[in-house]
């Protein structure tokens, strides 16, 4: 069996999608319509009616399933979706928790039908008497949560209702009072702060700030940074590339590049952030604020912990803690991300939502600096690096004979390590993911007979690989600078070329471009000697960052290293071609 794969492509899990909470009446709904998603960027306001009584003026969009709903119930004569409030008071239950019925309204469908796209239901007011709100209600003394769900009557007509329900939207709050739940002493005057400037998002209203932070809250805070420092609305990445969640503001922060997925198809929402990857977002926030900003972090100085932060936070944390946003303890660490098993049991290194927040308010008072620093004056002052002859570089590379290397790539905060090693025609891969299981997989290449030789690290089988290319042993060849890169591009189109200079790690650095059909695909950055110090590549869609580090070139490298373990068999009815 020859099984023949694009370039560098790898097997992807498929992931199944959940199914809303449609009823066993799904199938009595209209053609086109569907109750899948939930009404999206729920907001509200408190207005007053004339008599100075307090009411919540509620505006949402519509996806455009909801409006066919809509007109079917129009040109039918029935009423198509139903919008339903529910609400709770501080840390309360909701009113759907507690079994109790909903406030709601048939959605008015007759003046929109002619705008194309996702349409708002604006102004839609509640009192919250309509609620079963017992008692007075003071909006300065309490914090009103509210959230919206659509509901369709799926047997209209007949004698008993049935009701089919969407997700409910996001949760909106309103209250002047405790806008969380506990605090540390330290963080409760920044808390104010970031409540007075408007930087806390409304999934973190009312919660309790002591506790860690998730991606999808950050995601939130992020975005609202991000808002509220520009002046500008962002809009959502489309279509939705997540299966795990469809936020309108998970997906604005993505499409900022403040956060990506931990998958082609997941966001992982729920799942908890450390401290390092807290400041790597901050910095992504910052660079979407003022992408010509002058982000150099030479001259800064290690934290005493510097050993325990990630590669791929490094630039981060360092900027951070220049422009002031971040400091380490009384000893002055910074303390990452647990580095023993004990230290996570504890939650050591976590980000929580306090500290979160915090370091939001930080960068919205550091933002005019930013700006000032990324001024064509500032670059200007740094003067050039100058630039290496492409076809020069290309040959330092391709010529090293024997020699050893080390990469360490990041994915959506998804840490790989490779160790490299050449000698003559032989070359070898050991490639070990920081996450999941923590597979290692090996590669054995024979450049002179473009083959491959694939496994895992305790397996006893391996996978033969044939490299059907032009040249395989430049694909082949670890110290090449651009044939890894161009494989699996565009053939015919595919080109390399020398776009600037920057300095990585403050060596001088040649950047060069891939491109294919004249959009660039991957940016590596190479210093005088030839050998790669950074690159930046897409891994299916999401960005990929690989930096390249000690360098060991010539020496001694024993045979033996390129040969499959004793007892290690290849099925030769298995191989995998890989090609142009």
């Amino acid at each position: 069996m020859k099984r023949k794969l694009m370039a560098f492509l790898f097997t992807m899990m498929m992931m199944v999608t959940m199914m809303g909470n449609l009823s066993a009446f799904a199938a009595n709904l209209p053609t086109g319509g569907n109750l899948d998603q939930a009404p999206q960027n729920l907001m509200v306001e408190l207005k007053e009616w004339e008599d100075g009584r307090p009411y919540f003026a509620l505006k949402w969009t519509n996806p455009q399933s909801i409006w066919e709903l809509g007109r079917y119930g129009v040109e039918h004569g029935e009423w198509g979706a139903e919008y339903q409030i529910d609400m709770k008071i501080g840390d309360g239950q909701w009113r759907y928790d507690m079994g109790e019925s909903l406030f709601g309204n048939a959605l008015d469908f007759d003046e929109e039908f002619d705008k194309p796209g996702n349409y708002i239901t604006d102004d839609v007011t509640c009192d919250p008497m309509d609620l079963g709100v017992a008692g007075n209600v003071d909006i300065k003394a309490n914090v009103y949560h509210l959230r919206v769900r659509y509901a369709y009557a799926a047997n209209q007509g007949s004698d008993e209702d049935y009701y089919i329900y969407s997700p409910f939207s996001n949760v909106v709050s309103i209250g002047t009072k405790t806008f969380y739940k506990n605090a540390s002493g330290w963080a409760k005057t920044e808390l104010q702060k970031a409540y007075d400037l408007g930087l806390i998002p409304d999934i973190l209203k009312g919660a309790d700030m002591t506790k860690p932070i998730t991606r999808e809250e950050f995601a939130e805070l992020g975005v609202l940074l991000y808002e509220k420092v520009t002046g500008k609305k962002s809009d959502p990445v489309s279509p939705n590339p997540f299966t795990d969640t469809a936020n309108p503001q998970v997906l604005k922060a993505y499409n900022l590049g403040i956060t990506s997925g931990t998958s082609q198809t997941t966001f992982s929402p729920k799942v908890l952030i450390n401290r390092e990857q807290c400041a790597t977002m901050l910095f992504r926030a910052i660079k979407a604020i003022h992408p010509q900003g002058d982000y150099s972090i030479a001259g800064v100085k290690d934290f005493p912990d510097q050993k325990h932060i990630s590669t791929w936070a490094v630039e981060s944390t360092k900027y951070m803690n220049k422009i002031g946003v971040i400091t380490g303890d009384a000893q002055g660490n910074f303390m990452p991300k647990a580095a023993t098993p004990a230290q996570e049991a504890a939650g050591y290194g976590m980000a929580t939502r306090e500290q979160a927040i915090a370091l939001s308010v930080r960068t919205h008072d550091k933002a005019p600096e930013i700006k000032a620093s990324g001024t064509a004056e500032a670059k200007a002052s740094s003067g050039p690096i100058p630039a290496s002859n492409l076809d020069s570089l290309i040959s330092k590379a391709t010529g090293i004979d024997t020699g050893y290397f080390e990469a360490i790539s990041e994915v959506s905060g998804y840490i790989s390590e490779t160790k490299y090693w050449k000698k003559g025609s032989m070359a070898k891969s050991v490639l070990t993911e920081k996450f999941g299981d923590n597979r290692t997989k090996i590669d054995i290449f024979d450049m002179s007979k473009g083959i491959s030789y694939s496994y895992f690290e305790g397996s006893s089988e391996a996978v033969k690989g044939v490299y059907e290319v032009r040249e395989p042993s430049e694909y082949m060849n670890p110290f090449n600078i651009t044939g890894p890169f161009i494989l699996g591009t565009a053939e015919k189109s595919a080109a390399a070329k020398i776009i600037g200079n920057e300095a990585v790690d403050g060596i001088s650095c040649s950047v060069i471009a891939i491109t294919a059909d004249d959009e660039t695909y991957a940016k590596i950055w190479v210093s005088e000697d030839g050998l790669k110090r950074q690159s930046e590549t897409p891994y299916f869609g999401f960005p990929m960052k690989t930096l390249y580090k000690n360098y060991k070139i010539g020496g001694s490298i024993s045979d033996s290293e390129f040969e499959l373990p004793p007892g290690m068999t290849v099925d030769e009815d298995v191989s995998i071609t890989i090609t142009e």
